[in-house]
């Protein structure tokens, strides 16, 4: 039951909090990393990661920035609400890109403009045209 003594502030984690914590988990899954990689990185203890990833307790925005951080997404929090619609959770078949992804992209947005056209010239011939 939702504490409403404070109002606009429930106490406890709802549908949203729930599904952050599923991405969580599977978010630390795909970078690697332990349970108690994970607490060092984000400066959590053990348990209160477990309640996080449970969607047991609700996560400040300072500490979501910390574990994309851990996690490989570089500040980059929007992976940890997918599946969450307006409704709360929804469940979503999309997967948060992977570490190995986000690099590339960094990469490629780095280089200068022509290269990116010669490369995405060449990842479409590779590709036999399917893509544009």
């Amino acid at each position: 039951m939702t504490d409403t003594s404070k109002p606009g502030r429930p106490r406890t984690a709802d549908a949203v909090d729930k599904q952050v914590g599923v991405n969580l988990r599977r978010l630390r899954h795909a970078a690697g990393l332990s349970l108690d990689a994970c607490c060092v990185l984000g400066g959590v203890t053990r348990q209160q990661l477990v309640k996080y990833e449970r969607g047991e307790n609700r996560m400040s925005p300072s500490r979501l920035l910390k574990f994309s951080y851990a996690v490989g997404l570089e500040g980059n929090v929007q992976p940890f609400f997918e599946g969450c619609g307006r409704e709360g959770a929804a469940g979503s078949s999309r997967s948060a890109p992977s570490p190995e992804l986000l690099a590339l992209s960094r990469n490629y947005l780095e280089l200068p403009k022509g290269t990116r056209d010669a490369v995405r010239a060449l990842v479409k011939s590779l590709g036999n045209g399917r893509h544009a």
